[in-house]
């Protein structure tokens, strides 16, 4: 039926009186789309660097595959520093690989960045590299692409940056995931990426963004063409009023906030980060997993424990 159909009734009286004809009629409702859960790891780190607690991480994703269907998780986000001592010790990738394949084997949806502890400040991971590699996904129907993977790309980054397509409820979204620091490459790239999906709902995860005390950074960590966390803010998320979430983790403990894009939407900020705290405390004993959940209409985002 057309969106303003013109509707008409043939009536006659046989005394020949003025008649009025109304029509009833009412709204019909949409099938309510489900909720989803999105999950987000951060910092894995010390689960990996310690044979004795890389257990806890494979937990972690079997937890997440067995949840699949109550839950309807539909993309899991890891969010850097898979590992401790970055290309030093190989074993750590191997138990993160470990851990992170429990995922692909079951055919979940999933994408991942770099953080510090996986990337050294000139940007070089070799082993993220070979354990990650743009091969290892780009025979995914939901994998998007890479920061390297087009003409226009000034670089190559491999999959250190790199982007995931999935739709749940009738909605479609796009994940983006950003190196630690964003590099300027990086957010320009990202940029442009948002632009050529501005019809989806995005979300963008990396290492760092929001701090332990709800503030973006106006300053970065250690790399000397990263772009802190304010300023991509104003360039790219609050300009690009599809993104409706962002996700990091680094920080100890967990913060959130909500600030209007230009369009004046909302766009939700959550941080969490538990194992630094865990480790120090209970010496890497601590379980659990990181996730949020996203409602029917994939406008809002809520923050559990790592």
């Amino acid at each position: 039926m057309a969106t303003s159909p013109t509707l008409s009734v043939g009536v006659i009286d046989g005394d020949a009186d003025a008649m009025t004809v109304t029509f009833l009629g009412r709204p019909v409702q949409s099938p309510t789309a489900p909720d989803f859960t999105l999950v987000a790891i951060p910092d894995t780190q010390h689960y990996v660097d310690d044979a004795a607690r890389a257990p806890t991480f494979t937990a972690q994703t079997q937890w997440i595959v067995g949840n699949r269907a109550g839950l309807n998780i539909a993309f899991v986000s890891h969010l850097g520093d898979i590992v401790e001592h970055i290309d030093a010790v190989p074993e750590e990738w191997t138990r993160a690989n470990a851990s992170l394949s429990v995922l692909e084997s079951n055919a979940m949806k999933w994408g991942l960045a770099p953080g510090n502890h996986d990337m050294s400040s000139a940007g070089v991971a070799a082993n993220y590299d070979l354990t990650f590699p743009v091969s290892r996904f780009s025979g995914y129907p939901w994998y998007g692409g890479y920061l390297g993977g087009s003409a226009e790309d000034p670089i190559n980054r491999e999959n250190k940056n790199n982007y995931e397509l999935f739709s749940v409820g009738g909605l479609d979204f796009i994940v983006i995931h950003l190196e630690y620091d964003m590099p300027d490459y990086a957010v320009a790239w990202a940029d442009r990426i948002l632009r050529q999906y501005p019809n989806r709902r995005a979300i963008v995860a990396t290492h760092l963004f929001l701090n332990a005390s709800g503030v973006r950074p106006a300053t970065v960590l250690n790399r000397s063409n990263g772009t802190p966390a304010e300023t991509v803010w104003q360039q790219i998320i609050r300009t690009n009023c599809n993104v409706f979430l962002v996700l990091n983790g680094h920080y100890p403990g967990e913060a959130n906030r909500t600030d209007l894009n230009a369009c004046g939407q909302p766009v939700y900020f959550v941080k969490e980060q538990w194992v630094r705290e865990r480790y120090e405390r209970e010496r890497g004993r601590g379980e659990g997993h990181g996730n949020g959940r996203g409602d029917k209409h994939g406008n809002k985002g809520k923050h559990g424990k790592d």
